[in-house]
């Protein structure tokens, strides 16, 4: 039953996109009536909009969230009259073959994600990536480098059977054993996250996760425990990092959004010193730095100093903005 408006909704959108698919859902999972079937699109065949999508599949309704547009599909034999939701999940150019392994098995990457997070790797919808401690530090967004968005190299980096995975999973005690069997597996991680009712309750209406932090894991005390004493030190997660580095050849791309990270450092330091400086506050003192900010464009693009030092901004930068900075202000608020 289940697999008949599946096979029917994949059938109809090969007429709109090149790529289709429908990742394989939690083993032994229980269905209700309320049907909702995810299936993942790429390169459409022609232009296309939501109506003629809408119109193809009988849906009485649709709503776009982001890439993601959900429809409300009769269920042509149900009396009396129901509906499953279909959601179409638009992936992002280059990255098809990542997105639907994410979306495979349920949470089953939310088990993964959290095993690495701690040794400073992330999952996410664009790659597998080495996390920074440095840039981190000052800037969480921009720390991500991304090692890889093959979903092999990816695995086999975490001690994975890529083929185990490919083959499929028909229990969930497959699907966990195979979750767990990875290096960065760790069940302290999970047995925190049991003690923390905040996180238990944010994931509360996960029922495979919780299948697989209360009852599961719990029932193979051997599963998960550490086989080196500094597993959690910042000394071990800076040797995966090396590691990581070398086997996807990402050292100098590092090395080259390490020395921007930093030169954008000496630049926001050299602005807070410069709002220090000029005679102005409050909401005048905003319009006094987006004008030297527009008219200061020397420091922006390629950089002509190759260095910027404390003693610069002091002896050069300073004078030059409180000699300037009127003038930078007409420029920019009065020939605006």
């Amino acid at each position: 039953m289940r697999s008949q408006p599946t096979d029917e909704a994949r059938s109809i959108l090969h007429y709109f996109f090149n790529k289709v698919h429908t990742p394989p859902e939690v083993p032994e999972k229980s269905y209700s009536y309320t049907w909702e079937i995810d299936i993942f699109v790429d390169k459409k065949v022609y232009k296309v909009g939501h109506k003629e999508v809408a119109l193809a599949f009988g849906a009485v309704d649709f709503l776009q969230v982001r890439r993601t547009s959900s429809f409300a599909v009769p269920i042509q034999s149900a009396r009396p009259q129901m509906f499953f939701q279909l959601n179409i999940h638009k992936v992002k150019p280059g990255f098809f073959e990542w997105q639907t392994t994410l979306s495979a098995y349920g949470d089953l990457w939310l088990i993964l994600r959290k095993s690495v997070k701690r040794l400073g790797f992330t999952i996410n919808d664009t790659g597998f990536h080495l996390r920074n401690p440095e840039i981190e530090a000052m800037h969480p967004k921009d720390c991500l480098l991304r090692l890889t968005a093959d979903p092999k190299e990816m695995m086999q980096f975490l001690s994975l059977d890529a083929d185990r995975f490919a083959s499929g999973f028909t229990s969930l005690d497959d699907l966990f054993a195979w979750a767990t069997s990875s290096r960065f597996f760790r069940r302290n991680c999970f047995e925190i996250d049991v003690k923390t009712q905040t996180n238990c309750n944010k994931k509360a209406k996960n029922d495979m996760y919780l299948a697989f932090r209360r009852d599961w894991l719990p029932q193979r005390p051997d599963v998960g425990l550490s086989v080196e004493e500094d597993d959690s030190s910042e000394a071990h997660r800076a040797r995966l990092a090396e590691e990581a580095l070398l086997r996807f050849d990402k050292r100098a791309e590092l090395r080259r959004k390490v020395q921007c990270h930093r030169k954008r450092v000496k630049k926001d330091a050299m602005w807070r010193k410069i709002a220090k400086t000029v005679p102005r506050e409050g909401r005048l003192l905003g319009m006094a730095m987006k004008a030297l900010k527009d008219q200061m464009k020397w420091w922006d693009g390629v950089d002509p100093v190759p260095g910027l030092r404390e003693s610069m901004v002091d002896a050069e930068i300073i004078p030059f903005v409180l000699e300037n900075w009127k003038e930078a202000w007409n420029r920019y608020w009065l020939l605006k």
